[in-house]
């Protein structure tokens, strides 16, 4: 993207920076952007709710189910994919016949396969829940995929599988028999199950949480320590944290202060925790996102959601994180796609809090400072449709600068950062962070 600079404001002519020692209490923080962009990706049918989200073979492929309702009928999973610089377009229908398959994941297998692991729901024509058993399916090219097979036992739920050194863990909930049967004594056990190629599973553990715990996170840190996110459904209903060392036998477990539904997260490349899902609010239960920080979840960051809404994909990648996740706040329950800039402690990047402080930055380094377009995409974290959207929607442009050809004025403004003020003079310098020196204009 070229982007027309304001004349006579370049970095090396009328600025002068100064190297003060002075650090506004923003410099380093690492906040996420409360103001998060989101656009629709499908609404075909009736109901599309559930999604998973995956990186593979340099093309995005986001799953879901699409059925009549938020239960009962035969939902099926939607696969729609997206390749660089396309459109999401549906690569499969995966459906079995008499059964409600839900909350589809995504994961990719040792050779280089997709995998997707389901619930499969059986109600007989109604909504009461007769029995459900977990399914997997898999693909060589996201188009083709195997028949859904059963795994596990009768009133088992795989919710996700996560493959770390070549071995596949999940974690399955059960009940004791279908909920609301006689036979149903309220009862819901945990245990981590661990398989080598994704349909022979065997038992690792029972993880012992108390108060119906449920849908259940597994990643895996590089030195090998297995970190679990879960549902609870009773008593206080807070999420808990696990952690355990190999064979992840023995686990630590802490509350994160809330209830998540439908829990994920991501171990960041630079080793943050990073978790979406359901927050239940006194106005409703939104789709939020935020760092796990001291074994807290805040949920802060609330992404354009309302009503039925939440289980997330997510995948780190070039600095942002996609999260797919299904809303009804615009009526219809519908796919959504959000890309969120992740902002980083003593590096380039740091993406605005909203609107406003976008519009602040935007126009200090085009008016003033005389960024390019790719320099400022690179402090801000966003792409170059991103920017480019917000410079108009901003109304901001080189034709907009109500500082052109001004005299006798003198303006101090921080620096924003991304460059180094001194060019052609860069012996020694180290990397400038955001609002460690000021511009001055004469």
């Amino acid at each position: 993207m070229k982007v027309a600079r304001s004349k006579g404001r370049k970095a090396g002519g009328a600025i002068i920076a100064l190297m003060l020692a002075i650090i506004s209490p923003h410099a380093s923080a690492a906040e996420l952007p409360r103001l998060v962009r989101t656009h629709k990706i499908w609404d075909a049918a009736p109901h599309n709710a559930f999604t998973d989200l995956a990186r593979w073979r340099d093309a995005w492929w986001c799953v879901f189910r699409e059925g009549d309702g938020h239960v009962g009928g035969d939902g099926r999973i939607r696969v729609l994919a997206l390749r660089d610089g396309g459109a999401w377009e549906s690569a499969a229908l995966v459906a079995e016949e008499g059964i409600d398959l839900r909350d589809p994941k995504l994961s990719v297998t040792p050779d280089d396969r997709l995998m997707l692991v389901a619930g499969g729901s059986h109600y007989g024509g109604g909504t009461r829940l007769l029995g459900r058993q977990p399914r997997v399916s898999f693909s060589g090219d996201g188009r083709d995929w195997s028949a859904p097979r059963r795994v596990l036992g009768e009133n088992d739920w795989l919710w996700r599988v996560t493959w770390h050194d070549g071995v596949a863990y999940g974690a399955s909930y059960k009940t004791t028999a279908p909920e609301g049967t006689a036979a149903d004594t309220g009862e819901w056990t945990l245990t981590l199950y661990k398989s080598g190629d994704g349909i022979a599973w065997e038992a690792v553990t029972p993880l012992a949480i108390p108060g119906r715990p449920n849908e259940t996170t597994l990643r895996f840190r590089p030195d090998g320590e297995g970190l679990a996110l879960v549902r609870r459904e009773a008593a206080d209903k807070e999420g808990w944290l696990g952690t355990a060392r190999p064979p992840y036998r023995e686990w630590q477990w802490k509350p994160i202060g809330r209830g998540i539904g439908g829990p994920n997260f991501l171990v960041l490349a630079d080793g943050r925790l990073l978790a979406c899902g359901r927050d239940y609010r006194a106005d409703g239960p939104k789709t939020a996102l935020d760092f796990i920080t001291e074994g807290a979840w805040p949920a802060t960051v609330t992404l354009p959601s309302g009503g039925d809404t939440s289980y997330p994909g997510m995948v780190e990648h070039d600095g942002k994180v996609w999260i797919s996740y299904y809303s009804s706040h615009e009526g219809k329950s519908a796919i959504y796609l959000a890309r969120v800039p992740l902002p980083h402690d003593g590096r380039e990047a740091r993406a605005p809090a909203d609107d406003a402080e976008l519009s602040a930055w935007l126009r200090s380094m085009l008016w003033d400072h005389g960024y390019s377009g790719a320099e400022m995409c690179a402090v801000l974290g966003l792409s170059e449709v991103e920017l480019g959207e917000a410079l108009t929607r901003l109304d901001i442009s080189a034709d907009t600068n109500p500082f052109r050809g001004g005299e006798g004025l003198q303006r101090l403004l921080p620096y924003p950062g991304g460059r180094h003020p001194r060019i052609g003079f860069l012996d020694g310098a180290v990397n400038p962070q955001r609002e460690t020196k000021l511009s001055v204009f004469p």
